[in-house]
């Protein structure tokens, strides 16, 4: 269930990096937070990533890294009494159409957007030079996708052989935030940018 404290946390994150970075909506700030977070790209890489603009497929971001495809969808929840439901399943489902069509090469040009294609293409000659990973991240400050839906997903995509799955919802990109921020010094943690003092955790005992 959503916990109000660490919507706030994540929330105030996001607003932050939409004024940082002129973003134009929540959403795609979250997609930057999301793509720092778990990959720890820098701004530039995250723009070079970046696909959500319509015609995406369900897909928010593709990250290529020698033979390792990373691909992204996401979805935020603007109040804190949407966060409580879970991972939209049409997402999912639409992710699973778009990838079918990109490993059995049925897109076109018209189908997707222009920064999608690109990433299309280098996936396509990723497909003729080498063996491959697929790493799917379903990220949300909702709840996980229901255990139905993430079945169906799972089912759908693992004829691509090397691939795996991961899911984060509020509270995990809240503790990635919070560890983040915690610097542990000789049994204490320093928490970075704050005025608190360490907290000394004492030697543990068996």
């Amino acid at each position: 269930m959503a916990n109000l404290a660490s919507y706030s946390i994540l929330d105030n994150r996001v607003k932050k990096y939409q004024v940082d970075y002129l973003l134009d909506t929540l959403g795609v700030a979250f997609e930057w937070v999301i793509l720092e977070l778990i990959l720890n790209l820098n701004s530039a890489e995250i723009e070079e990533s970046y696909v959500d603009n319509g015609m995406d497929g369900g897909i928010d971001a593709i990250h290529i890294v020698g033979s390792d495809v990373h691909i992204f969808t996401c979805t935020y929840a603007e109040t804190f009494h949407n966060a409580s439901r879970n991972f939209p399943q049409n997402k999912l489902d639409n992710l699973i159409v778009t990838v079918q069509k990109i490993f059995s090469r049925d897109l076109t040009t018209t189908d997707v957007n222009p920064a999608l294609w690109d990433k299309v293409r280098d996936i396509w000659d990723l497909l003729s030079s080498s063996p491959f990973t697929l790493h799917f991240y379903v990220c949300s400050n909702k709840e996980k996708p229901t255990g139905a839906a993430i079945r169906r997903f799972e089912e759908s995509l693992r004829e691509y052989r090397i691939v795996d799955f991961n899911y984060y919802d509020l509270e995990d990109i809240v503790s990635i935030i919070l560890r983040a921020h915690q610097q542990p010094v000789n049994g204490e943690f320093t928490f970075i940018g704050s005025d608190l003092p360490p907290i000394v955790i004492p030697p543990f005992k068996s």
